[in-house]
């Protein structure tokens, strides 16, 4: 089924500054332990002012930062290198471009903002090679048209994006062990992807409203996936591969709902679930003792499911009108009901 929706893309690098007559710019450097700064942009008199720009580096042990912005078109590059090191901003303006890098241990970070217009990229960690160990990254965008890029390199890592009101675009990278991400979407015209390397990582995910869509990856073991979508013209791309995967999607109070879901690796389960009108469900598992239950309510569904293997199972309740079923499996000791009323 030919579906349009809203497609939305992450701005990874940021344009030139924009020249203003009213233009200030800021750098400061620190070197050594326990350094703090506090920057803070507006005019003497405290108006906001326009097409500003902060650079600020800070290289040691137990450094903060508390960075706040006040006017429109700024931009702002923050790094920070070393243990312990924190950052803050709250009071974004519009169309406003924002570059963190936080490299070592113990890093947090947290930008609130109800910034309209803006790019937001977070950076934790040079690579997997020099991760950064013990991260979190929370940002919270309230207005519209805006692009968040949070990556994590590292170990214990936690990411948060929450989104309004629409035509938001939020993307986040992990790579490493028990890593934790959460994003939120409340409004419409929006879009998510969330790209998980490693061991122990999860997924938490809220969308409501008109034309929203969500794209997630995991590559480890024990990922577990958790998405509720709400409104019309949904859509959700999810693929698993490695072990113990687990994939929980709800698409309730739906109207043109899509779910495609690919596991591969052993012990996998998906339970999936679609209420109202006019949904679509694209599945498929490929390994050992897989497990799905797949529950769509309303009128006019349909629903294609794959199982590769061996003692997998298969399980689709079908209630309403105008349903559709059409099940494939390839293996030994497999079961599959289809329950239709």
């Amino acid at each position: 089924m030919e579906r349009h929706f809203f497609t939305f893309s992450l701005l990874l690098l940021f344009s030139s500054l924009l020249a203003a007559q009213d233009k200030k710019s800021v750098e400061v450097v620190q070197t050594g332990t326990g350094n703090e700064a506090e920057l803070i942009q507006e005019n003497t008199n405290g108006m906001e002012i326009n097409g500003s720009f902060l650079y600020s580096e800070q290289h040691g042990d137990r450094n903060s930062i508390f960075m706040e912005q006040r006017g429109e078109d700024n931009h702002s590059v923050i790094f920070q290198e070393g243990q312990g090191n924190r950052l803050s901003s709250h009071g974004l303006a519009d169309h406003t471009e924002v570059q963190i890098s936080q490299a070592g241990q113990e890093n947090q970070l947290f930008i609130e903002s109800g910034t309209n217009f803006s790019a937001i990229s977070v950076r934790q960690g040079k690579d997997v090679a020099e991760p950064g160990v013990r991260n979190e990254g929370n940002i919270q965008i309230g207005g519209s048209d805006n692009y968040v890029l949070l990556e994590q390199l590292g170990e214990s890592n936690f990411a948060s994006i929450a989104q309004g009101v629409m035509v938001n675009g939020a993307l986040i990278r992990q790579a490493g062990m028990s890593n934790f991400a959460v994003i939120t979407q409340p409004h419409l015209y929006s879009g998510a992807a969330i790209d998980q390397t490693g061991n122990y990582n999860s997924v938490i995910s809220n969308q409501s409203g008109e034309g929203t869509y969500m794209n997630l990856s995991q590559t480890g073991e024990a990922n577990l996936v958790t998405l509720e979508q709400s409104g019309t013209l949904l859509e959700a791309d999810l693929v698993q591969e490695g072990s113990f995967n687990s994939i929980k999607i709800l698409q309730d109070y739906t109207y043109d709902g899509m779910i495609n879901a690919i596991q591969r690796g052993e012990g996998n389960r998906m339970e999936l679930r679609q209420k109202e009108m006019h949904h679509e469900i694209w599945m498929e598992q490929d390994g050992y003792l897989n497990s799905s239950s797949i529950t769509q309510t309303g009128t006019d569904h349909n629903f294609r499911g794959k199982q590769l293997g061996n003692e997998n199972s298969l399980i689709v309740v079908q209630e309403g009108d105008f349903h559709d079923a059409l099940i494939n499996q390839a293996g030994n000791g497999n079961s599959a009901t289809i329950i239709q009323k």
